[in-house]
């Protein structure tokens, strides 16, 4: 029986701790802000003790099924609303907000307008230049300029390929993921997850407010949180998830021409309009296909 009572305790525990870091730190929070509004420490001490005699296990085990439950719950409503409070956070905002859009929208574009008007070296500093340069690389072109710091990072990470190559990275992923090589594939799903994370965090985070109805300054904290989630945490992970975007076309885009059995380009200034072509043949317009396929490579998924 106790080893029934070890392994069942092994088996929640590590369930509980799969559920997500966010998560836990939150319904750990949540527990603290409660111990506080019932009495602080002593409170703690007579709820647990009773667990702590030969008589808690079942208890114990009874609040960890509970807990498990709690957190995975919790857990599948933050990651369901990842996605949506994403698109919130890089600008995707509902129509009633056309006018605060624009005005965003308008300063970003002043911000790269000075980054672009900063005079070459031999008149400021090199680093200077060189500060200039990479802040200019979270910028898409101005016409698809975003409302927030966060949606110019991926989208400029989205849009660099059809600058580049001719190639729109939103409507050719489906068939570029496919003929990726693993490695690649693995680390753009890893930033991809450290994004989600971190979004994760912030929503954990504002649903932390909550917790003012027990303890007043826990609304404090939980904004505090949020706002260095979002100042730095997501930022990081969007450059990061952004950056792999683009090198992945940099490094790997001929795979999807070899695929599709289209004929590469052949030269670096004939690459844009024969990206565009396949883009558009993907998408809408099967006329810009090639009239005849290139020869088959083998599926070799290698670059050369």
């Amino acid at each position: 029986m106790t080893r029934f009572w070890e392994d069942t305790h092994s088996a929640l525990s590590n369930r509980l701790f799969a559920a997500g870091e966010s998560g836990l730190v939150f319904w750990v929070w949540a527990f603290t802000v409660w111990s506080i509004h019932r009495g602080g420490w002593s409170y703690v001490k007579d709820t647990l003790s009773p667990l702590m005699d030969d008589n808690g296990v079942a208890a114990v085990l009874s609040v960890m099924v509970v807990a498990v439950i709690a957190v995975s719950a919790s857990s599948l409503i933050v990651d369901r609303l990842t996605l949506p409070v994403l698109r919130l956070l890089e600008g995707y905002w509902p129509d009633a907000a056309h006018g605060l859009r624009a005005k965003r929208i308008a300063r970003w574009q002043e911000e790269s307008r000075k980054l672009e008007e900063v005079p070459p070296a031999a008149e400021s500093s090199a680093h200077d230049e060189v500060a200039a340069s990479v802040a200019l690389r979270r910028f898409p072109p101005h016409s698809e300029v975003m409302p927030t710091r966060l949606g110019n990072i991926i989208r400029a990470g989205e849009r660099r390929p059809a600058t580049w190559y001719g190639l729109d990275a939103v409507i050719v992923w489906p068939q570029f993921w496919l003929v990726l090589p693993e490695h690649p594939r693995a680390d753009l799903s890893t930033a991809r997850s450290e994004l989600n994370k971190a979004v994760g965090a912030f929503i954990w985070a504002i649903a932390s407010c909550a917790l003012c109805v027990l303890w007043l300054p826990s609304v404090l904290v939980g904004l505090t949180v949020a706002w260095l989630v979002w100042r730095w945490w997501i930022p990081a992970a969007a450059s990061t998830y952004a950056t792999l975007v683009s090198a992945v076309f940099d490094t790997h885009r001929f795979n999807l021409y070899d695929a599709l059995h289209y004929p590469r380009p052949t030269t670096p200034k004939d690459e844009p309009s024969r990206g565009k072509a396949l883009t558009r043949s993907l998408w809408d317009d099967p006329s810009q296909a090639p009239e005849a396929y290139a020869a088959d490579k083998g599926h070799d998924t290698r670059q050369d």
